[in-house]
Order: structure tokens, then sequence, then C-alpha cells
């Protein structure tokens, strides 16, 4: 069953990753990311949020992923995970602190 509100980590560009609550629908994403979402599996099974054209919209870089993975992100973006059914859900706090130490070993 879809989680009306999720907890999630929200990286805004030249801001800290902030843990919060957003209402779990596709606006409240494209307000966020600033456009189309774009999602990007990582470990854990977290997911990247973020802005589908952000270079071709020369959004200003935010943060950069090596870990093999070699992702430049741009733009504002949040992680969640997935429920079962395909839908965004809620953080664990596992999933947290994979984010945290992900960002905290990311290039700008």
């Amino acid at each position: 069953m879809k989680e009306e509100k999720i907890k999630v980590i929200i990286k805004r560009v030249d801001a800290q990753p902030e843990l919060t609550v957003i209402q779990n629908n596709l606006g409240k994403a494209w307000f966020i990311v600033c456009g189309d979402i774009e999602i990007v599996r990582l470990e854990k099974n977290v997911l990247l949020v973020c802005n589908e054209n952000g270079k071709m919209l020369r959004m200003t870089p935010n943060f950069g992923i090596a870990r093999g993975m070699n992702i430049g992100v741009r733009g504002n973006v949040f992680f969640c995970t997935v429920d079962s059914e395909g839908e965004f859900a809620s953080l664990t706090a596992e999933q947290v602190v994979y984010v945290f130490d992900l960002l905290k070993e990311s290039r700008i």
C-alpha cells in the first residue's frame, strides 16, 4: 500500500543533505527536482531521484558519486526507496546511514 508521506533525504545544490518527510506524489517529486524525474537505482535498494534533463538544462552541479558508478548529479535531488509494488517508500535507518555516508564521500 502506497505511503501518503515518506521519509527522504533531500540534497539541494550548495546545501547540506536534509532528512525530511514529504508528500508521496509525482507533483512533489517534480517540484523538488524542478522538472521531469529520472530514477537511478543505487545499492541497498536506494533510489536517487533527479532531473532527467539536468545536464541539458545546464543545472548547477550538485555532487558526484564515484564508487565505480561515476555519476555526476546536477540540480536538486532526493533519495528514497521503493516498495514491493514499485511505489516510492520511506528510507530505513540503514538506508539513511548509507546515503549520508555516500554523500560524505562524494565530490563536488
